[in-house]
């Protein structure tokens, strides 16, 4: 996400300055550049931020809550796009290449934030991220020999085995 947000930020930066020299001039290599920094802005927030922030999303808020966590997460990035995408054209007409300050100014903002306060969360399995964030993980299945995962199976079959109110659902394996 540090690369994303440095890549859109620099992206939005060059993008205003361009606009501010050469947007209603007759200047086409200028014009041409501003063309290629807008494409530059798509490919950082399109590989960088556009799925991964759902992702994201869904990781870092327990078990119990994930799916209230991410609704609640969606519902303000899309609060947030009806915003941009109304009031973008309007702002960009009357103040022009100004409106791109206004998207420079959270973008750099959001880049210390994500360093000193998103955990990472690459190549780390969901039990990993869930004890980072202090919730209680009963069974670590990532990295686990065939042995513990064998005795999670078991001990799953047991706790199914005792709970015959509830509906368990455990996998068996026999040999023909």
């Amino acid at each position: 996400m540090l690369v994303g947000a440095s890549g859109i930020l620099v992206s939005l930066i060059m993008e205003c300055v361009l606009q501010a020299l050469y947007a209603g001039g007759t200047n086409k290599a200028g014009q041409r550049a501003a063309i290629f920094f807008i494409y530059l802005f798509i490919v950082f927030w399109s590989s960088c931020f556009d799925a991964t922030q759902f992702l994201y999303l869904s990781e870092i808020f327990p078990t119990e809550v994930r799916g209230q966590g991410t609704a609640v997460g969606m519902f303000n990035w899309f609060a947030a796009q009806i915003v941009i995408l109304c009031a973008g054209p309007v702002a960009l007409n009357n103040i022009t290449w100004k409106f791109f300050l206004v998207l420079i100014c959270p973008t750099a903002l959001y880049i210390p934030v994500i360093y000193f306060f998103f955990p990472e969360t690459n190549n780390r399995s969901l039990e990993d991220i869930n004890t980072q964030f202090g919730e209680e993980v009963a069974v670590h299945f990532a990295g686990a020999t065939e042995a513990e995962i064998k005795e999670y199976e078991r001990a799953i079959q047991m706790e199914g085995t005792q709970n015959f109110g509830k509906a368990s659902v455990f996998h068996t394996e026999t040999k023909v």
